[in-house]
């Protein structure tokens, strides 16, 4: 994972190759919880997929797979509470 800040100087979670490690006021700290609930709930929005991007392209897919079946699962669940809602 990494990012940059307005500068441009690229930041990664544990500082390593070079990057410098994240520093409050500077980026969004990564939090792998709030990342995979940002990735896969459609409707909330914790700036966490938007500030942190993955290295590598396989990682890449797997994240756009997940938003996909988190806005399928986010549809069928909505689809089903309607359902219960309405008088047979």
């Amino acid at each position: 994972m990494r990012t940059a800040d307005a500068n441009g100087v690229v930041h990664r979670p544990d500082g390593a190759a070079g990057a410098r490690a994240c520093a409050v006021g500077e980026v969004r700290c990564f939090d792998p919880w709030w990342y995979a609930i940002d990735t896969v709930v459609p409707i909330i929005d914790l700036h966490q997929r938007a500030t942190w991007y993955p290295k590598s392209t396989a990682m890449a897919v797997w994240l756009s797979v997940s938003t996909v079946l988190g806005w399928v699962l986010s549809t069928v669940f909505a689809l089903s509470f309607t359902r219960l809602g309405r008088s047979p």
